[in-house]
């Protein structure tokens, strides 16, 4: 029996000439393009009818388009069931990268991502109840997605 764990579905775009880049969003307008490593994007927040992207480096970028629209373009790039591993809607202004949760302050009303390879941290207002659901979900058991290959 062969076994292997699937890491990234082949909707995300991977980068075949470098086999070292990992897994990343693509994206694109009219006059520049941008490939940014999953494990770079800290968070998207929304700004009205833009969405600010941050990078764990303390990067920022702004796109002219909704957080709905960004959301929609992350699950259907990523696929809903990866999607939901790696990012987390929390409340209606952000979209955050689970990896990077550091600390769920209730009383405050505030999460706190931490990019612990530059340093940095993001202090991110979020209400009871969205950080209430935040915890539930990263309480919860871990799960692998795993495909088998039997040999006959």
């Amino acid at each position: 029996m062969y076994g292997f764990v699937v890491l990234f579905p082949q909707k995300i775009v991977i980068n075949q000439l470098a086999p070292t880049m990992k897994a990343s969003l693509q994206f694109s307008t009219r006059d520049e393009f941008y490939r940014i490593p999953i494990s770079r994007i800290v968070f998207f927040v929304a700004d009205k009818n833009y969405t600010v992207l941050q990078l764990s480096n303390g990067k920022t970028l702004l796109f002219t388009f909704s957080l709905q629209k960004m959301h929609d373009y992350i699950i259907s790039t990523m696929g809903e069931e990866l999607a939901s591993r790696v990012f987390s809607r929390v409340g209606r202004s952000h979209i955050i990268n689970l990896s990077f949760v550091y600390h769920i302050d209730m009383i405050k009303q505030r999460l706190v991502l931490y990019a612990e390879h530059e340093a940095l941290e993001y202090i991110v207002p979020v209400s009871k109840d969205a950080l209430r659901t935040l915890r539930a979900l990263l309480e919860r058991p871990a799960t692998k997605l795993e495909i088998t290959n039997e040999k006959k």
